[in-house]
């Protein structure tokens, strides 16, 4: 851990000293001329004519603090150069001694900072409590603070130094106590994690992430926030128009190509995000303060590191979703359906099936329609094939109304990125949780509260008492296969026939 270490005099009309240090103690940069005093002009307007540290707009606190972040200065920000300078800032916080007793006077944040009104001059100028030093200095400390995971600054009172100068005082100079950064940066408390998931992920995937990292932080006393990407993988909705607030989490609306920037970060190592510059965590790296959080494989880092599995997360509707949901629900008496999912994966490499492969689809079928034709069923699904073959083989059959508009060569699918296609998928989401009995193949969001309904193959919980034999032998499979033909159905039963022979 590296540490800056700055020594003012008690005479705060003249400079102090800042120098980094290694672990060890050993100089690693410095010393270099910083002032630490305030402004008075600024101070008396602001009740502080005597610049108490522990007040507003007092000097610059002794004490210890921890590096926040790094904040980019000058043009393309919000912080004028000529107040904060070109090189960026660097974010203090408080951790202990006089700088922790003035966070009760709403001093929760120190800034280490360059500019000056005359640059020319060479002179520093007074602030209204932060750390103020030459911007080529400041350059080449950043350099060297920003490579680091953790960061600590100490600030004294030593006796004069033979480098000391005076201080010089602005009068127009008020960049306000606290600075307009705390805000922002304080409101995640001193341990946060900021998370967000890939472009294309779905609405699954993206509950997945956050169940293992709201986990992790609810149990580590971090606070969380995640970066919602209004992407293709939600079809380009906002968290609000499709949810419900989750408890303990901040939901952050970014745009594709926000998240598209964070991603190319993320493999940098560091994510800029609200001013603050946090470290990306890599899998096998032991989490710091302040980190950004970076799609599966880190969630599922941080869900291991808990003693117990993270709680199931449910994604609750927003209010308009959940009463068409209730209304629909209610309609075709959804709690004495048997739910059917078919979710028909798009990836080529992804593990689930099936996939938009006619064989894969045909023995998914086979197996449904083993099931008797007169169980009421609630079917869901993104295949117009296979929603087709399930209503012709159930007699009594629901579905949300929904339109199939992506040809593939195996048939219309759902397509992916229509945001009326994935409020009707939520809507069916709901309605499947509610039926007495589901069968969930390929999975859908949610799915963790349903397991005890959930029913396997052979499906032999859907019939009759009496019927309940293994059905790929004796009179229930000869008889179904009797039926099937003759009612002329499209149905694939290769994968049965030698044992109905």
């Amino acid at each position: 851990m590296l540490e800056i270490k700055i020594s003012f005099s008690s005479d705060r009309n003249r400079t102090g000293l800042l120098s980094l240090l290694t672990s060890s103690g050993n100089l690693l940069l410095g010393p270099f001329s910083v002032c630490g005093r305030a402004n008075d002009f600024a101070a008396s307007e602001h009740g502080n004519p005597f610049r108490s540290p522990l007040l507003p707009y007092g000097d610059t606190p002794i004490g210890e603090y921890r590096v926040r972040g790094i904040v980019h200065t000058g043009f393309g920000s919000v912080f004028d150069a000529g107040k904060y300078g070109r090189a960026g800032m660097i974010v203090l916080e408080p951790a202990s001694g006089q700088a922790m007793l003035a966070t009760q006077y709403d001093r929760h944040v120190l800034l280490i900072h360059g500019g000056t009104p005359e640059p020319k001059s060479g002179l520093l100028y007074a602030t209204n409590g932060s750390v103020r030093m030459y911007d080529d200095d400041l350059r080449d400390l950043i350099t060297k603070v920003r490579a680091e995971l953790s960061v600590k600054c100490d600030i004294e009172v030593t006796s004069i130094s033979a480098r000391s100068t005076r201080v010089t005082l602005d009068p127009q100079y008020d960049e306000g106590d606290p600075p307009p950064i705390a805000t922002e940066l304080m409101s995640g408390g001193a341990k946060h994690i900021v998370c967000a998931t890939s472009q294309t992920s779905g609405v699954r995937h993206r509950y997945r992430v956050l169940q293992q990292v709201r986990g992790f932080a609810q149990l580590s006393g971090y606070s969380m926030r995640m970066l919602w990407g209004v992407t293709s993988g939600v079809s380009y909705c906002r968290h609000e128009d499709l949810f419900e607030d989750i408890p303990g989490v901040e939901i952050e609306n970014i745009s594709e190509e926000e998240l598209r920037n964070i991603s190319g970060q993320v493999r940098a190592g560091r994510v800029l995000h609200k001013w603050e510059t946090l470290h990306a965590l890599a899998p096998r790296e032991t989490p710091v303060d302040r980190f950004f959080a970076w799609d599966c494989e880190i969630a599922e880092t941080l869900g291991k590191r808990i003693p117990l599995p993270a709680a199931p997360l449910i994604a609750k509707l927003c209010p308009l979703l959940q009463a068409q949901a209730d209304d629909y629900g209610r309609q075709i008496g959804v709690h004495d359906r048997l739910g059917i999912r078919v979710r028909v994966t798009e990836a080529a490499n992804d593990h689930r099936q099936p996939h938009r492969i006619k064989s894969e689809l045909d023995a998914t079928l086979a197996a449904l329609y083993m099931i008797p034709s007169r169980v009421p069923v609630f079917i869901a699904t993104d295949s117009e094939y296979v929603q087709q073959c399930l209503t012709a083989h159930f007699e009594d059959f629901r579905v949300v109304p929904k339109q199939f508009e992506q040809q593939e060569a195996t048939g219309r699918y759902i397509h992916r990125i229509d945001k009326e296609a994935l409020c009707m998928f939520l809507v069916e989401v709901d309605c499947l949780c509610s039926c007495r009995q589901i069968i969930n193949i390929g999975g859908f969001l949610n799915d963790s509260q349903i397991y005890s309904n959930v029913i396997r193959e052979p499906y032999r919980e859907t019939l009759p008492c009496d019927l309940r034999a293994p059905i790929s032998s004796g009179w229930p499979a000869k008889a179904f296969l009797r039926r099937a033909l003759s009612e002329g159905q499209r149905m694939t039963l290769w994968a049965y026939s030698r044992d109905i022979h």
